[in-house]
């Protein structure tokens, strides 16, 4: 594409090919400029991880650290794969392998479906000649789960934990903070009191980007955290590894499951146990929402399970 413009008086011309740009001072030179950029963008292929990394770039919105983090799965398997030669057939392989990751199938829909956003934004840009992914069927699956697990439930998974793992499922449990909240956390985040443990939650690691103070009363949970704190300076990750701190605690959750013979668990249940149950013991959605951090009543929504039970009592009142 050549536009003109002005510049300081002088008519000047600018050929635009993809992303590049080229600035010539007559229509001619700007028609060779152009037909250069598209045979050099012909000779060197866009990978995968090209197209995701200019797409974010360029993208301002609040969803932009969820998709940096599925960008990140895309590029674990397709990093280096030319966007222009995937076939349908490598996103039914990658569908498998994150299968086998244990990955959700809503989660690994949103991923395809950033790959193929990216897809059409690079085909906008003229980085490839066509798209490929336009055949790419998204399977629409609802990210909401209505199984709820008692008391019982959760005793039994937990007894089979130990160390880190025992105390990050006992803090979602009892305080229905997100787990990546939670391996983040700091000594100086914790405020202890002989009762309660106040745990503040930064703005630069919640999803929402809101700061927020979450109480923690159980007893168990408060006396093992506060002996950890007592081993930590102020700046001290609770969850330290050599390479920062612990970001899953996912295969302690299969061995747990798996010693307590309980299928269909998942870590981020604790999150939507924790807010029905609150929500049947009668607190408000205000209440509940400041808790966890919700910014939507769509949002609380989805977590707050009723099932037939709830129904009869409400019938029964």
């Amino acid at each position: 594409m050549i536009q003109s413009y002005t510049d300081h008086g002088n008519k000047l011309w600018k050929a635009k090919s993809g992303t590049a740009i080229r600035c010539a001072p007559s229509y001619r030179m700007a028609r060779v400029a152009e037909k250069k950029m598209e045979e050099a963008s012909k000779d060197k292929e866009v990978s995968v991880a090209d197209v995701l990394d200019l797409y974010l770039s360029r993208k301002q919105h609040r969803s932009k650290a969820s998709d940096i983090s599925r960008s990140n799965r895309l590029k674990q398997y397709l990093e280096a794969e030319p966007l222009a030669r995937l076939s349908v057939g490598d996103i039914d392989e990658y569908r498998k392998a994150r299968e086998g990751d244990l990955a959700s199938p809503a989660t690994i829909e949103k991923e395809v479906e950033l790959l193929c956003r990216c897809a059409r934004y690079a085909l906008a840009c003229g980085l490839i000649p066509h798209n490929p992914l336009h055949e790419v069927r998204l399977q629409h699956i609802a990210n909401t789960r209505d199984t709820f697990f008692g008391p019982g439930v959760l005793d039994q998974i937990q007894s089979n934990l130990s160390g880190s793992a025992y105390l990050i499922f006992g803090i979602i449990r009892y305080t229905g903070m997100r787990p990546a909240e939670v391996y983040s956390l700091t000594r100086e985040q914790i405020e202890l009191t002989s009762y309660c443990a106040y745990i503040t939650v930064r703005s630069t690691k919640s999803k929402t980007r809101q700061t927020r103070v979450v109480p923690l009363i159980n007893p168990d949970i408060l006396k093992i955290l506060t002996g950890l704190c007592e081993k930590l300076a102020p700046s001290d990750y609770l969850f330290a590894t050599k390479y920062g701190y612990l970001k899953s605690i996912r295969y302690d959750i299969q061995r747990a499951k798996a010693a307590a013979g309980v299928e269909g668990f998942w870590l981020y249940d604790l999150r939507r146990i924790f807010v029905t149950n609150l929500r049947r013991k009668g607190e408000s959605e205000t209440v509940i929402m400041s808790l966890t951090g919700h910014k939507t009543t769509s949002a609380f929504q989805r977590y707050s399970i009723v099932d037939p039970v709830d129904m009869l009592k409400a019938l029964q009142r």
